[in-house]
């Protein structure tokens, strides 16, 4: 997807939807965001802290296929 798109179709999203980035691995970390919410807040840290890593695992493995908009260049 390119980062023309990739950005349309963030811009088209409603604010608390799950944002759709095209890249299906990314996608499944970010759905699981939501139910972090519903975590007690004393779990919050360590679910973040867990989909952070699972976010850079993804990331890291492949980094020349990911949009611009994913690896902060």
């Amino acid at each position: 997807m390119s980062d023309q798109r990739t950005n349309a179709v963030w811009s088209e999203q409603e604010p608390d939807a799950v944002p759709v980035t095209g890249l299906d691995p990314v996608d499944r970390v970010l759905a699981q965001e939501a139910a972090v919410s519903e975590l007690p807040v004393n779990e919050r840290a360590a679910a973040y802290r867990q989909l952070h890593a699972e976010l850079e695992s993804v990331l890291n493995q492949h980094p020349g296929s990911l949009p611009a908009g994913l690896t902060g260049q």
